[in-house]
């Protein structure tokens, strides 16, 4: 191999460290907790899984909605409502269901893989 050549090699190998990863697609095998996706022909299982909290069934958030004005008014019993303000908790109740797109990264030297989001089609 001649010297540009090896240094050509060399910039492709030191120039690819720094390149990001990838974002694949992956469809949901198996569904949570026993979580198994499969991305091109490797079946990953739920120990080698980092998923997004919110995708799963136990995903719960606090909400406060401040007091505001409603846009028109309700009368119940000669009193109008003039204003409403919520607090509490949110409990997200759907989860990945079997056939479902991912996108995912496969991080820690394709050790681990990274459930970033569920993705749609917008065909339907």
């Amino acid at each position: 191999m001649n010297s540009y050549s090896e240094l050509l090699k060399l910039m492709q190998i030191h120039g690819s460290k720094n390149n990001p990863d990838t974002v694949e697609l992956a469809t949901v095998i198996s569904v949570p907790p026993n979580l198994v996706i499969q991305t091109g022909d490797v079946q990953i299982t739920n120990s080698n899984i980092l998923i997004a909290d919110y995708l799963l069934s136990t995903y719960m958030r606090q909400v406060k909605i401040p007091p505001t004005s409603n846009v028109s008014s309700t009368v119940t019993n000669n009193n109008s409502v003039t204003s409403i303000g919520l607090s509490g908790q949110i409990d997200f109740t759907d989860t990945l269901n079997v056939g479902d797109q991912l996108a995912v990264q496969a991080i820690q030297d394709g050790q681990m893989y990274l459930i970033l989001c569920r993705v749609v089609s917008l065909d339907g």
